[in-house]
């Protein structure tokens, strides 16, 4: 089976940098065979259907669209995962909400069992964040865009209770699996390394091939 990247965050892991610095080398991955994706949202006869700035900004709409685990039946999906399938290239796919979604066992049976009937086999990128500098970030952002008015200790009294910062619990559905990869690396270690870098060697590119990338 061929691969394809699907890059899972989590959110305040370098997101934003990984999927800016993939968009700005394009031509690079396309001369080692790799396929940044355009995702329309087909599911929308709206303004927001259509190219959603760039080629990684546009992945949001799997997420927007992942709203139950029929995958098969999903237009979004569907076109995605067709020329993904029928193109030599092997794609990637980055959007640090979908980790969120893969605390579903459900949701993430079904991409992968969708998946391997085309035959591709997910290689899922993951970035962990130590938990106390996570959530301190985590709640930064979130007084600064004025998304909550707690204070700290009682963010992280709530925090700790949450699921989407508990590495274990998202770790568990992905271990064990002969179906799919699981490639994972400390963000703190990432960022020492060289993100972006990390990134690529996490996703299968290393050596001089991850050289020629700005």
């Amino acid at each position: 089976m061929r691969p394809i990247i699907i890059h899972i965050g989590p959110h305040k892991t370098g997101s934003t940098t990984i999927q800016r610095s993939l968009d700005a080398n394009i031509e690079r991955l396309h001369a080692l065979g790799f396929e940044l994706p355009q995702v329309d949202d087909l599911s929308r006869k709206s303004v927001r259907s259509g190219v959603v700035g760039s080629r990684s900004q546009s992945h949001r709409n799997l997420v927007r669209t992942l709203t139950d685990h029929r995958i098969d039946q999903n237009p979004t999906w569907s076109a995605l995962l067709h020329d993904a399938a029928s193109d030599r290239r092997i794609h990637i796919i980055t959007r640090e909400d979908l980790s969120l979604h893969f605390y579903d066992r459900q949701k993430l049976d079904a991409v992968v069992t969708e998946l391997a009937r085309i035959g591709l086999r997910p290689r899922f990128v993951y970035l962990a964040r130590e938990q106390v500098s996570w959530i301190n970030s985590t709640y930064v952002q979130a007084t600064k865009r004025t998304r909550t008015a707690k204070s700290f200790p009682e963010y992280v009294a709530t925090a700790l209770t949450a699921s989407r910062f508990d590495h274990m619990r998202l770790t568990r559905a992905f271990q064990g699996r002969n179906d799919l990869e699981f490639r994972v690396n400390y963000f703190s270690h990432a960022v020492r390394k060289g993100l972006f870098r990390s990134f690529l060697e996490l996703a299968g590119i290393s050596g001089p091939d991850a050289d020629g990338f700005v």
